[in-house]
């Protein structure tokens, strides 16, 4: 009796697959109510819902035409300029804190994505949602794209032609500015060998004045004007103590001591002649003649300027639509299966 009583039992937690697929028949209905009212509010989102559209502008690296102003007085300025040193500078502009600033502060992206009572949290949180910049994560820094999102097509477009616009302008104040701090700086530099090598001279040629008005001194004290002993001069210029060289110099006579003194003087008003110098000048000019046409710089080449984009990113209506009607039927089903094992647990605690 015992084990006839256990076998009902055993039956009734078994799953009856026949039995399943004629419960979800008999319920069919209900099932395809709950997924059309799922479909519908999928509809509806879909309907309702905000579009997004994106709009791309991809920038390639500037060819070597787009830099030669930069490289005008490179050779002078003993540095280089490449092509993939530039675009790595314009990259990390593209990146930086500063241009998002001065893209917010831009009239455009104001009116677009700044709305009343927003913090600047908020306003900084909506710009960079909005605006994206995409490079390879491997390999050469190449392509790289700026990506804009907006509820409205043709401000996407917009947006994202103004923040390389912004990127291209920022980039090229900054190749200026180091450019033109490196040309200033060599200047001061070569003006520094110039004024170091014009002091030089006339310190040396000094020297050899002083020199000479004391050998003067010395012919005029003993009534030497004409050069005497022509022999001991000679012998005595292999000498390289004062003394000796004093003696050397007032044998000459104060005649050829006064016209080597006043040629001397002459030579110090003549900066020609200055070991040196005319390169030094010519370097200067050069360098001060340098001027650089800002509007060929390029940093970046646009590849594809963003275009007004006709069809939206954002919501995707098909996949949601799709989504809603699996998922209405799943809960359906799931909905009918409990209510089916509801009734069959009454059914038994009735009995």
């Amino acid at each position: 009796m015992n084990q006839d009583s256990q076998i009902p039992q055993y039956n009734d937690d078994e799953i009856d697959l026949f039995e399943l697929i004629e419960t979800l028949w008999n319920e069919k209905l209900l099932i395809i109510l709950i997924t059309a009212v799922f479909a519908l509010g999928g509809v509806s989102y879909s309907l309702l819902a905000t579009p997004v559209y994106e709009a791309r502008s991809s920038l390639l690296p500037p060819t070597q035409k787009d830099i030669a102003e930069l490289s005008k007085s490179t050779s002078s300025l003993n540095s280089s300029v490449s092509t993939d040193s530039v675009y790595s500078s314009f990259v990390r502009v593209l990146e930086s804190n500063q241009l998002r600033a001065d893209f917010i502060d831009s009239d455009e992206a104001k009116s677009a994505l700044v709305e009343e009572g927003m913090t600047p949290e908020g306003v900084w949180k909506r710009a960079n949602e909005a605006v994206k910049v995409n490079k390879p994560s491997k390999g050469a820094l190449e392509r790289v794209d700026v990506v804009a999102s907006h509820s409205s097509p043709e401000v996407s477009a917009r947006l994202a032609n103004l923040f390389v616009e912004l990127a291209v302008k920022r980039t090229r104040e900054q190749l200026i500015s180091n450019f033109n701090e490196g040309i200033a700086q060599k200047i001061s530099s070569v003006r520094d060998q110039i004024a170091s090598r014009q002091a030089t001279y006339s310190q040396n040629l000094d020297i050899e004045i002083l020199k000479l008005q004391s050998a003067l001194n010395i012919a005029r004290q003993i009534n030497q004007k004409t050069p005497i002993d022509i022999q001991q001069m000679i012998e005595a210029g292999s000498s390289t103590s004062t003394v000796d060289e004093l003696r050397r110099l007032y044998r000459l006579g104060s005649d050829a001591l006064e016209a080597e003194i006043a040629m001397l003087a002459e030579r110090k008003k003549l900066t020609e002649l200055v070991p040196g110098l005319s390169g030094l000048q010519q370097e200067l000019a050069l360098l001060e003649a340098t001027d650089i046409d800002t509007s060929r710089i390029n940093p970046a080449q646009v590849d594809l300027v963003a275009m007004v984009p006709e069809s939206r990113v954002k919501p995707k209506r098909t996949l949601i639509v799709a989504l809603a009607i699996v998922l209405g039927g799943m809960i359906g089903v799931v909905f009918v299966l409990i209510r089916q094992a509801v009734r069959k647990r009454s059914q038994r605690v009735a009995r």
